[in-house]
C-alpha cells in the first residue's frame, strides 16, 4: 500500500485526478461554466445537431469529430445542462489519460521514476490545459489523440503496423483540431529522415500514410453523403489563414472587424464575418459556393505574402516574440484574468517559460536517441504551423506535452551528475530562452480583451436568470472600457431585465431611472436597446415618445420590427404601414411572441393556433410577461 502510494505515477496520477476534479467542480457553478459561450456553445450546438440529424446540407465547416463525441450522450435524451457536464466529464477523463499517455511515454524514454513525475506533473497539473478543459472545446480530445499517436510513434521502432497506427491517431486529432494536420502531413517526411527507426524507408513512409488515407477517406465520404462534395478536411482554414497573415493582422489572436449578432448557436461568427467580406469583394459570386470562397482567402493569402514579403516577414517575427513570450494570448477568453478569478489556478507556478526552459535542456540532454529528435521535429512542424495562423493559447496548446516530455530529461539526472556530464551549455541555452519569454508585454495590450471577458459572463449570468450580477458584471464592462459599444448595449440590456424580473415577481425594484439612463446612451447605437428605451419611457408614462420609438424601428427595417410590432400592438393601434407589415408575414413564420400579442388584442386565429401548439401555462406565463412589460398603466 504504501510502496503504490510513493509510486511516482501513482502520485502523480492521483494528485492530477483530484486536482481535475477540484477545478472542474468549482468551474461547474460558475457562470461560463453552467453556460458555455463562443465555440463551446457552437461545438454543444453542432453535437445537437448531429444526433438530431438537422445538419446543414453541407461540408463540415469546422472538425467534427468531437462534437460527433458529444452527439453519443445527446441521442441518449440528455438535457443542456446535463450535456454540458457530459462534455466536462469526457474532458476531465482525456486529460487524465493524456497524462497517463505522456507519463509512459517519458518512462520509454527516461527510463527514471523522475523523469515520469517530471513530465506528468509540467502537464497534469498544468493550469493552462486545466482552463481549457473546463469548457466544451475540441482541444482537449485533440491533445488526447495526439497522444496515443505519439505512443506508438516513440514505441514503433521498424513496426510498421504501429507506424500506421501513428498516422491514423494523427489524423483523428487533425479531424478533432485541424491546427494538427501538419503533424500528419510531416509524418511520412519523418519516418523517412530517421532511418535508426529501422526497417525500409520507404516501406515505413507507406505504412505512415495508411492512416491518414483511411481516416480522411472516410470523411470525405460523410461529407459527400451529406452535401454531395467529397471533402477531405473541414474547410474552415482558409479565411482563418487569411486573417492571421493580412496586413491588420496583430498575429496573436482573431479580430473580428464586422460586428454579427448570432441568434442561431450553431453561426460561427467567423464564418458570417468571411461570407460578408466576400460578397463585398465578390459581388456577383454564389452564396452557397463555399469551395470557391475558400479558393479565393486561400489565393489571397498567397498572393499578397508574395506581394509583400518583408512585411509579412515582420509580421512573422512580431508572432515568434509572442509565441515564445510567457503570455497567454487571448482565445475565447483571457487566460490571465481568469486565472486570477480561480481559486484553483490563481497560485499555480507553472507556466509557458518554465516549460519551455525546461524542455529545452531535455531535448539537449537526450538529442542523440531518435525518440527524442523525433519528438523534436514533431515540436517544430506544430511551432511553425503555429506561426503561419495565430500564436494564442490554444493554438500553442498541443506543444505543452511535447514540452512536459523532453522536460522528463531533467530528472534523469542529479546535479552532480549534470556537472560530471557536462550539459551546462543546455542549461544556458534554456535560461536564455527561458529570460527572453519572460519579456514583459504591453500592459493595454496585455487586458485590453478583459472587458470581452467581462460582457461573456455578463451574457452567461444573464442566461441562467442571475441579473444582479450579469448587470454587476456589464458595469464592470464599461468601466473596463466606456467606449465599446457591446458593453455600451449589455449595460443597457442588463439593467432593464434585472429591473423587470423583480417588477414582475411584484418585489421592491431598483430604480427605473437607472435603466433609464444606461438605455438612453445605447439606444444611439443598438436596436435593442432603443426598443428597451422605449419600455422604459411608457413606464415613466411617455406612451407617444414610446410609439415613436418603436415605429423608427419599423421604418429602417431593424432586426427589432416583430417585436416592435409586439409593442404597438399592445399600447394602441398599428398604423396602415404596420398592419400592411404584419399582413405580409405568413403564419408560418411569426414568432411566438408576435402570436401571444394578437391573441391578447382579440386574434381568434392567433389563439386558435397558440392553443394547437403550445402548453397553455406557457401561454398563460408569456401573457403574463407581455402583459406586464406594455400595459403598465
Amino acid at each position: 500500500m504504501i510502496a503504490a502510494i510513493l509510486n511516482p505515477r501513482m502520485a502523480v496520477f492521483a494528485a492530477t485526478a483530484l486536482y481535475a476534479v477540484g477545478y472542474l467542480a468549482w468551474y461547474s457553478l460558475t457562470p461560463l461554466g453552467l453556460y458555455p459561450v463562443l465555440d463551446g456553445r457552437e461545438l454543444l450546438a453542432l453535437a445537437k445537431a448531429i444526433s438530431e440529424g438537422t445538419l446543414p446540407k453541407e461540408a463540415f465547416y469546422r472538425a467534427p469529430l468531437y462534437p460527433a463525441l458529444l452527439s453519443l450522450f445527446a441521442s441518449g435524451g440528455l438535457s443542456d445542462p446535463q450535456l454540458i457536464i457530459a462534455a466536462r466529464i469526457v474532458n476531465g477523463t482525456c486529460h487524465i489519460l493524456s497524462t497517463v499517455l505522456i507519463m509512459n511515454i517519458a518512462g520509454q524514454i527516461w527510463d527514471r521514476p523522475r523523469s515520469v513525475a517530471v513530465a506528468g506533473v509540467l502537464f497534469g497539473l498544468n493550469p493552462v490545459v486545466l482552463h481549457f478543459v473546463g469548457d466544451p472545446l475540441d482541444i482537449t480530445l485533440a491533445l488526447t489523440l495526439m497522444l496515443i499517436g505519439l505512443y506508438f510513434a516513440v514505441r514503433a521502432g521498424g513496426r510498421l503496423a504501429w507506424l500506421a497506427s501513428c498516422g491514423l491517431f494523427w489524423s483523428l486529432a487533425t479531424l478533432t483540431r485541424p491546427n494538427l494536420l501538419p503533424l500528419v502531413l510531416a509524418w511520412p517526411i519523418t519516418v523517412i529522415l530517421l532511418p535508426s527507426l529501422g526497417s525500409s524507408r520507404w516501406r515505413r513512409a507507406c505504412a505512415a500514410a495508411i492512416g491518414p488515407t483511411v481516416i480522411f477517406a472516410a470523411f470525405g465520404i460523410v461529407n459527400y453523403g451529406i452535401a454531395h462534395d467529397f471533402r477531405l478536411l473541414p474547410w474552415q482554414g482558409a479565411y482563418n489563414m487569411w486573417a492571421a497573415n493580412k496586413p491588420e493582422s496583430n498575429g496573436r489572436y482573431y479580430q473580428q472587424t464586422t460586428r454579427v449578432v448570432a441568434t442561431d448557436p450553431l453561426t460561427n461568427p467567423t464564418r458570417v464575418e468571411s461570407e460578408r467580406l466576400y460578397r463585398g469583394e465578390n459581388p456577383n459570386a454564389s452564396d452557397s459556393d463555399y469551395g470557391e470562397m475558400s479558393r479565393y482567402w486561400r489565393d489571397k493569402t498567397i498572393g499578397y505574402i508574395a506581394a509583400h514579403p518583408w512585411q509579412w516577414m515582420r509580421l512573422m517575427r512580431s508572432k515568434a516574440f509572442y509565441f515564445l513570450n510567457n503570455f497567454e494570448q487571448y482565445n475565447n477568453k483571457t487566460y490571465v484574468f481568469h486565472k486570477r478569478r480561480s481559486p484553483w489556478l490563481r497560485f499555480n507556478p507553472i507556466c509557458w517559460t518554465l516549460l519551455l526552459s525546461l524542455g529545452i535542456t531535455g531535448a539537449v540532454i537526450g538529442f542523440r536517441d531518435p525518440r527524442i529528435r523525433l519528438i523534436i521535429v514533431s515540436g517544430v512542424v506544430l511551432a511553425l504551423a503555429t506561426l503561419l495562423f495565430f500564436v494564442s493559447a490554444r493554438f500553442r496548446l498541443p506543444l505543452v506535452p511535447l514540452l512536459a516530455i523532453l522536460a522528463g530529461g531533467t530528472g534523469r539526472y542529479s546535479i552532480q551528475e549534470l556537472r560530471q556530464r557536462r550539459l551546462w551549455p543546455a542549461a544556458l541555452v534554456a535560461l536564455i530562452v527561458g529570460s527572453f519569454s519572460l519579456i514583459p508585454i504591453d500592459k493595454i495590450e496585455a487586458e485590453k480583451t478583459i472587458v470581452v471577458d467581462l460582457i461573456l459572463i455578463s451574457k452567461a449570468a444573464s442566461q441562467l436568470h442571475r441579473h444582479a450580477e450579469s448587470a454587476d458584471y456589464a458595469a464592470r464592462a464599461v468601466a473596463a472600457n466606456d467606449s465599446f459599444t457591446p458593453a455600451i448595449e449589455l449595460l443597457c440590456l442588463t439593467n432593464f431585465n434585472q429591473w423587470f424580473d423583480r417588477y414582475l415577481a411584484g418585489a421592491d425594484t431598483i430604480s427605473i431611472e437607472a435603466v433609464s439612463a444606461s438605455c438612453e446612451k445605447a439606444a444611439v447605437i443598438s436596436d435593442q436597446a432603443q426598443r428597451f428605451w422605449g419600455v422604459v419611457k411608457l413606464h415613466r408614462g411617455q406612451q407617444q415618445d414610446a410609439r415613436s420609438l418603436w415605429q423608427a424601428l419599423i421604418d429602417s427595417g431593424s432586426t427589432e420590427t416583430e417585436s416592435s410590432l409586439v409593442a404597438l400592438l399592445l399600447t394602441g393601434d398599428l398604423r396602415v404601414a404596420d398592419r400592411i407589415f404584419l399582413e405580409r408575414i405568413p403564419w408560418s413564420a411569426r414568432s411566438l411572441e408576435l402570436l401571444i400579442a394578437l391573441a391578447m388584442t382579440g386574434d381568434a386565429d392567433a389563439r386558435k393556433r397558440l392553443t394547437q401548439n403550445y402548453p397553455l401555462d406557457h401561454i398563460k406565463l408569456q401573457m403574463r410577461i407581455l402583459g406586464k412589460l406594455y400595459r403598465p398603466l
